[in-house]
């Protein structure tokens, strides 16, 4: 994995699913990161309210062991980011806001090479990089209306997002399980790896159930 930036909907993922752990357990494989923005939507705000506050605790932790590390994001990549995100798709006349700051500034640190992937699990980056014409569907049933793509900043778009790799907290936990985090469970390794993926998702780790079936076919006993 080398250098991955968490977003916010990762960390709360893994957080709230009490594997948040699988990040200090892969520290010796690989360097975990997150811009500042991303410690104040995952941490600092959270820390506000009563029935998060014990949620973002568990990540504050994370941060002050060093399992991951803070990191300023690049004000010119972050906006060119959002400039192109967020005028993609239109409802009428209206631009869609589709992506927030975080995970703006983590792509950001793709785009400036400072990390070779992002962590997030909420699905609309992850489909606007990979495949916005079914993110245009998606939209289609939220809104109820047509939704446009604006095709000249969509090539903008795909031209600088070209190459960045996206992964979601389920393939970081079986990256985990893979390297021995469930081995604790002894025979319940494999439940337990099958339970905590159903919780990720339960936190929002955005999953299709073809991908759940996918997850749940994995077994690491053996190795």
């Amino acid at each position: 994995m080398n250098t991955l930036a968490l977003d916010s909907s990762a960390l709360i993922s893994l957080s709230e699913s009490c594997v948040i752990s699988a990040l200090r357990f892969l520290k010796a494989k690989a360097a975990f990161v997150a811009p500042d923005s991303v410690y104040l939507e995952s941490v600092e705000n959270p820390l506000k309210i009563k029935q998060y506050g014990f949620s973002a605790l568990r990540i504050k932790r994370l941060f002050f062991e060093g399992a991951v590390r803070r990191v300023s994001a690049s004000p010119e990549k972050t906006q060119a980011v959002l400039a192109l995100a967020n005028s993609l798709f239109y409802v009428g006349e209206r631009p869609l806001e589709l992506i927030h700051k975080g995970e703006a500034d983590c792509l950001g640190l793709a785009l400036a090479g400072v990390v070779g992937g992002i962590a997030v699990d909420e699905k609309t980056l992850k489909l606007l990089i990979e495949n916005p014409n079914k993110l245009r569907d998606l939209l289609v049933g939220e809104y109820e209306e047509k939704v446009r793509i604006e095709e000249t900043t969509l090539k903008k778009w795909q031209q600088l997002t070209r190459g960045i790799k996206i992964i979601r907290s389920a393939e970081i936990l079986a990256i985990a399980g893979k390297l021995g985090y469930f081995r604790f469970f002894q025979d319940d390794e494999m439940p337990a790896f099958h339970a905590a993926i159903y919780a990720l998702k339960g936190y929002g780790c955005s999953l299709t159930k073809d991908e759940l079936k996918e997850f749940e076919q994995i077994n690491f006993k053996g190795r």
